[in-house]
């Protein structure tokens, strides 16, 4: 699936159809002009519809964020990138979650995890881009429903991953194979989380909660240790490393943000500094530590060199600021506009690209097995796909299980395809705990389509790509259906013929479509064809208008 080249900057213009994906929205994406009311801080964008901008890491030159629904269950995770040297902001990924999460570059790519994925078939899911090109990539070791963070540890790629337990999941190939690392035990049906992963001195350190409480922990390669000193019970956040210790903002029970300091034996409270003020982010580039907190009408930055005394370094306005990142020693901001839609301030400069090229994103299943009996294996499968039983919540790793190795092993062409037409049972079973019921057919048909994007299998029926939505909504937002499925698999295998993109352009008119889910056809929509007009829905039935008279999508 390759990236493209065209930015999205103009605002929609609303006609008498629905032709802006997500109608009533303010401009997607504009590059804004100076706010702030200190020199070289600047709005650099406003990007919509979602109202938050975050999680801020630069790459190939470019200062790359999310832009988001935060503090409830949406369906939305857009990734945008912009040159803060100037130019309209550009839509880069349509993440299939309910909000992206923690990024990381590592061995020269851009991994970007779900930090809760849409279906949640229990297991995780990344995606992974050298900048231009995108694959997905699945983690299969532990029961998964959140991968919050990723991080470089040794050489290899941890995943921090939970669901009723949390855990580390780890790579040494850079995504194609996982192994479980560690699970930590809680009591049954009791959550456990572990956050805001942190190296210090080559130990893995971070926010634990569990049936014990919260507390900072180390993680021994056993098991986690309370860090010694640390305030117990208190949530913190902003882990940071700043010269040879970890730093954090705790909420302490009078109000107050406090700010704390470990090297890992020794905890102590560096003092108060910013007092009752409404601290948002903590972060260090290596010789200050930087913050920012929320005024009337916006934020304010500050730095300091232990966290106890801090100097003001600038207003930020227009918006709520919400979260930090450091590029190369330039301090940028990411937040909540007030015109409802996601900021970023910065200094307009450009960002010095990586020394070297990245190399090919991973594939993570590649080669198909010779050795395999798939005609056995595709009776066996339809045979569980038939039973009722398979979708019981304590059987459904069976069918999972079953799918997947033929995602692992090579299913040939037509597999998953010809199991779309197994018998399912009808009914419903019941999901998250008996606290919603789901179609059992539905839940067949979204694991053997979500099989086929994994497995870049461009066999999708076009025809679900435009079946009517009347699921009702859910307060968990996750959907066992298969029309959202299958619009991801479509991007994921990259089946991009002129029928497919046909019913995509043809789903951004229908009435009674979520936000969430308008937002996802775009997405797909950029992942087949490189354009970038994001949701503007005029745009792409306008382009499309054109580009469907050439003979290149026969």
């Amino acid at each position: 699936m390759q990236g493209s080249r065209r930015n999205a900057g103009t605002p929609p213009r609303h006609g008498p159809r629905r032709r802006d994906v997500l109608a009533g929205t303010a401009a997607l994406a504009t590059a804004a002009p100076a706010l702030a009311a200190e020199p070289g801080i600047e709005v650099l964008a406003r990007v919509g519809p979602w109202p938050v901008a975050s999680r801020l890491i630069g790459y190939g030159g470019r200062l790359w964020f999310a832009n988001s629904v935060k503090g409830r269950n949406h369906n939305s995770a857009d990734i945008w990138s912009l040159d803060p040297a100037g130019a309209a902001p550009r839509y880069e990924r349509h993440l299939y979650s309910q909000d992206a999460g923690y990024p990381l570059i590592h061995d020269g790519l851009l991994y970007w995890p779900f930090e809760d994925s849409r279906f949640s078939f229990g297991w995780g899911m990344a995606e992974v881009t050298d900048g231009a090109t995108w694959q997905p990539l699945l983690i299969p070791t532990a029961q998964i429903f959140h991968t919050h963070s990723m991080l470089s540890w040794g050489g290899s790629l941890v995943a921090v991953t939970s669901a009723w337990r949390t855990g580390l999941q780890i790579s040494d190939d850079g995504g194609r194979a996982w192994r479980r690392l560690h699970v930590h035990s809680t009591a049954r049906r009791h959550l456990a989380r572990f956050h805001e992963p942190t190296l210090l001195r080559g130990q893995l350190y971070g926010y634990l909660k569990d049936v014990e409480g919260i507390r900072l922990a180390r993680f021994t390669g056993k098991g986690f240790q309370a860090v010694p000193g640390w305030p117990r019970d208190l949530y913190f956040f902003s882990l940071t490393r700043h010269r040879d210790a970890l730093y954090a903002v705790v909420r302490a029970g009078d109000g107050h943000r406090e700010i704390w300091r470990t090297d890992g034996t020794t905890s102590t409270l560096v003092g108060r500094g910013l007092g009752r003020r409404q601290v948002m982010d903590l972060k260090s580039d290596g010789q200050r530590l930087w913050a920012i907190s929320l005024t009337k009408g916006g934020g304010r930055l500050w730095s300091s060199v232990d966290g106890a005394e801090w100097r003001g370094e600038g207003m930020l306005s227009g918006g709520e600021p919400r979260s930090l990142g450091i590029v190369a020693g330039t301090v940028y901001a990411a937040g909540a506009g007030d015109d409802g839609r996601g900021i970023v301030w910065g200094p307009r400069r450009r960002i010095l690209s990586d020394a070297a090229p990245p190399p090919a994103p991973p594939i993570q299943f590649a080669a198909a097995r010779g050795d395999v009996d798939w005609a056995d294996r595709a009776a066996k499968l339809d045979a569980l796909l038939a039973r009722p039983e398979s979708y019981e919540n304590h059987a459904r790793g069976a069918l999972r299980r079953a799918i997947f190795a033929a995602v692992r092993d090579g299913a040939p062409a037509g597999f998953f395809a010809g199991r779309l037409q197994a018998r399912r049972p009808a009914g419903t079973v019941p999901a998250f705990g008996g606290q919603m019921d789901v179609a059992a057919a539905d839940i067949g048909a979204s694991m053997l389509l979500w099989a086929m994007g994994l497995a870049r299998r461009g066999e999708v029926p076009t025809a679900l790509l435009g079946q009517p939505w009347d699921r009702p909504a859910n307060a968990f937002e996750k959907y066992f259906s298969p029309q959202p499925t299958a619009i991801w698999a479509v991007a994921a295998a990259g089946q991009r013929e002129r029928a497919v993109v046909d019913a995509l352009v043809a789903r951004l008119d229908v009435e009674g479509d979520p936000a969430w889910l308008r937002a996802q056809v775009s997405g797909a929509l950029t992942a087949l064809t490189g354009e970038r007009f994001a949701h503007d829905g005029e745009a792409w039935l306008g382009w499309w208008s054109a580009a469907r008279a050439n003979a290149a999508w026969d």
